[in-house]
C-alpha cells in the first residue's frame, strides 16, 4: 500500500490579514460585559482624563476601606450606588481644580477600593449621529419602556445618584454596527422616572 504524504496547506495572506484585522473587535466583544460596564460607570460621573498623582492615589487607597478615600480627599461630592450589586462610585473634589471641573471617582465594591480615576465633569467625549437619534427615540419614557425601545436586553447596571436620586441604565451597545468601536449606553432619567440623557460611551481597553 502506497501513503501519499499530505500536503501543507498554508492559510491565504488574504485570509490572514482579515483574522487579524477582526482580532481587536473580536477580543472586546468577548470581555466580561460586568468587569467593563464598572469602568463605563466611571463615565457617568464624568470623562476619565490620565493623570499622574491619580496613579499615585490609587496605589494609597486600592483594597482599602471607603473611609480612607474620605481621610484622603475630604468630603464626598456624590455617590452612585449600583442598584443590584454592593457596589457604588464615590466621587470626592480634586485639588486646585479653581473652576470645578473635575473629580476624583472611587469604585468600592463589597467595602473596599477597587479603582481611582480622574475624570473631567460637564463635557462630552464623543458625538455621534446615533447618540442623537436614541435621544430623541427614548426620551420622556420610563426605565421599562427605554429598555423595549432600546432593543439591547435589560441593562447590564443600574445606578442611583445619592444627591440627586437620579436613576442611570447602562446598556450593551457593542452590536450595534453603526458604532466603529464597542461603546455602552448610558440613559439619565428625570426625578419623575423619565428620560432625560442619552450618551454613548466607549469601551475601555482596560476593561474589555
Amino acid at each position: 500500500m502506497v501513503t501519499v504524504p499530505r500536503r501543507n496547506r498554508k492559510i491565504p495572506a488574504t485570509v490572514a490579514a482579515a483574522c487579524l484585522a477582526m482580532l481587536p473587535a473580536i477580543l472586546a466583544g468577548c470581555g466580561n460585559p460586568a468587569t467593563s460596564a464598572v469602568h463605563a460607570g466611571i463615565e457617568v460621573v464624568g470623562i476619565v482624563v490620565d493623570d499622574v498623582e491619580t496613579e499615585k492615589l490609587s496605589e494609597q487607597l486600592v483594597g482599602q476601606s471607603p473611609s480612607a478615600a474620605d481621610e484622603k480627599l475630604g468630603q464626598v461630592v456624590d455617590v452612585f450606588s449600583d442598584v443590584d450589586a454592593p457596589r457604588e462610585w464615590r466621587a470626592y473634589p480634586t485639588p486646585m481644580d479653581v473652576l470645578n471641573t473635575k473629580r476624583y471617582v472611587i469604585v468600592v465594591e463589597n467595602n473596599r477600593i477597587t479603582m481611582v480615576e480622574m475624570v473631567s465633569i460637564g463635557g462630552e467625549k464623543l458625538d455621534i449621529p446615533l447618540q442623537l437619534v436614541y435621544q430623541e427615540k427614548l426620551k420622556g419614557k420610563t426605565p421599562d419602556e427605554c429598555t423595549a425601545a432600546a432593543d439591547m436586553g435589560r441593562p447590564i447596571m443600574r445606578l442611583r445618584s445619592k444627591s440627586t436620586g437620579q436613576l442611570h441604565h447602562l446598556y450593551d451597545a457593542r452590536l450595534i454596527k453603526e458604532l466603529p468601536k464597542p461603546h455602552y449606553m448610558v440613559v439619565r432619567f428625570d426625578a419623575d422616572g423619565r428620560c432625560e440623557k442619552v450618551k454613548f460611551v466607549e469601551v475601555a481597553a482596560k476593561g474589555s
